[in-house]
C-alpha cells in the first residue's frame, strides 16, 4: 500500500462510528421533548430538528436557549398569522362573509398571544419557568381558540381553508416551546 493510502486507511479506522457519535445538545433536549407525549414522540423529534436546526446552526446551546428559541419561532409564526389574518381582513380579499367574525378572533387571538409568548420569552430569560409556561399556554390556548372558530365558522362545521394550515403550524410551534420550556423544570 502506498503511504498515503496507509493513512486515509487508519483514519478510517479511528474515526467513531455513528454508534460512537453523541448526540448534540439539539437532538437530546429534542428527544427529551418527544419523550413527554410519547404517542407523538417520532413527529415531535422531528418537528423539533427541523425547525430549530437552521436557526441553532451548528452553536452549542442549553436547554433554557432552546426554549427561546422555539419561543422566538411562535412570536415569528404568531407575527405572521395576525398579518395573515389583517390580509383576509381586508376588503377583496375573498373572505365569505360568515367567517369574517372567526377571522377577527385569530387576529386578535394571535395579538395577544405575541403579548404572552413576548412575556414567556422574557420569563424564561429570567428563569421564572411557571410564569412562562403560564404566558406560553395562554398563547396556546389563543391558537386552539382560533381552530375553533374557524372550525364552526359559516356555519358548516367543516374545516375552514382560511387560515388552517397557518394556525396548525401556530399549534405546533407554541406547543413545542411549551414542552421545551417545561424541561426546565423536569
Amino acid at each position: 500500500m502506498k503511504p498515503i493510502n496507509l493513512f486515509f486507511f487508519f483514519l478510517f479506522l479511528l474515526s467513531p462510528s455513528a454508534d460512537d457519535v453523541e448526540p448534540t445538545a439539539l437532538e437530546a433536549v429534542c428527544r427529551k421533548a418527544a419523550e413527554l407525549v410519547p404517542e407523538t414522540a417520532a413527529e415531535t423529534y422531528s418537528f423539533c430538528i427541523s425547525s430549530l436546526s437552521p436557526a441553532a446552526g451548528n452553536k452549542a446551546g442549553d436547554g433554557r436557549s432552546f426554549a427561546v428559541l422555539a419561543s422566538t419561532l411562535s412570536n415569528a409564526n404568531y407575527t405572521h398569522n395576525l398579518g395573515r389574518a389583517r390580509e383576509l381582513l381586508t376588503d377583496g380579499s375573498g373572505l365569505p362573509e360568515a367567517f369574517r367574525p372567526a377571522v377577527e378572533a385569530c387576529a386578535a387571538g394571535y395579538r395577544d398571544g405575541i403579548q404572552h409568548i413576548g412575556r414567556g420569552i422574557a420569563s424564561v430569560e429570567s428563569g421564572d419557568v411557571y410564569r412562562a409556561l403560564f404566558h406560553l399556554q395562554e398563547a396556546w390556548k389563543r391558537a386552539v381558540a382560533c381552530g375553533e372558530g374557524l372550525n364552526a365558522g359559516g356555519g358548516g362545521g367543516g374545516m375552514s381553508p382560511w387560515l388552517s394550515k397557518e394556525n396548525s403550524d401556530a399549534l405546533r410551534t407554541i406547543g413545542l416551546a411549551i414542552k421545551l420550556t417545561l424541561l426546565l423544570k423536569l
